[in-house]
């Protein structure tokens, strides 16, 4: 599958599935951007990348000085076949690249990893708590929480990366059950 299949509409103001070219759908709250149609992605100076499909994001343009900003954002990502712990595992650290500053590093904790199921396939979450963020612009936040979600892939790649990414400390922040309940909406499309 080289795209992901269109969302389903649904009346406004219902909750939104996000269908993906992994064969996972999530679903999210209604008054999301993007629904599923967006890619997004973060990039170190020194050329490291994480990029998202079927993404969306919540509250977007929140900071006024950055029409980009936005309090949290959700998609997936394929990669080749791999243990999924160690795979949960290297990609839960791209925040100590996203969220650095020349040579400037944030406070990272990382949980233990969780181990549960989704459409009967194994799956392996982290979260990563980053707090003392360096100030890059006004629009930084003072924190943030990096959720990751490896997985069996069902379609397109042996391994499906859910990646939930919000900012904390800023008024209007998305709260750790609607993280929960993002990642508990993962399920067989």
């Amino acid at each position: 599958m080289e795209r992901a299949p269109l969302p389903p509409e649904v009346p406004e103001g219902q909750p939104q599935p996000v269908p993906t070219r992994f064969g996972l759908t999530y679903t999210t709250p209604a008054g999301w951007f993007g629904q599923g149609q967006s890619v997004m992605g973060w990039r170190s100076r020194d050329g490291a990348a994480m990029m998202i499909g079927s993404a969306s994001a919540f509250g977007k343009e929140y900071c006024e000085a950055d029409d980009m900003s936005m309090l949290a954002a959700v998609g997936i990502t394929g990669r080749p076949a791999g243990d999924l712990l160690t795979v949960a595992a290297h990609e839960v650290r791209a925040v100590e690249w996203m969220y650095s500053d020349d040579g400037r590093l944030p406070t990272i904790n990382y949980s233990d990893p969780v181990h549960f199921e989704i459409a009967g396939n194994p799956a392996v979450r982290i979260t990563a708590l980053v707090s003392d963020i360096p100030p890059t612009d006004e629009c930084a936040p003072p924190a943030a929480r990096l959720d990751v979600v490896a997985t069996t892939g069902l379609a397109t790649a042996e391994v499906a990366v859910f990646v939930v990414r919000a900012d904390r400390g800023v008024a209007g922040q998305l709260d750790d059950s609607s993280i929960d309940d993002l990642v508990a909406s993962l399920r067989r499309s």
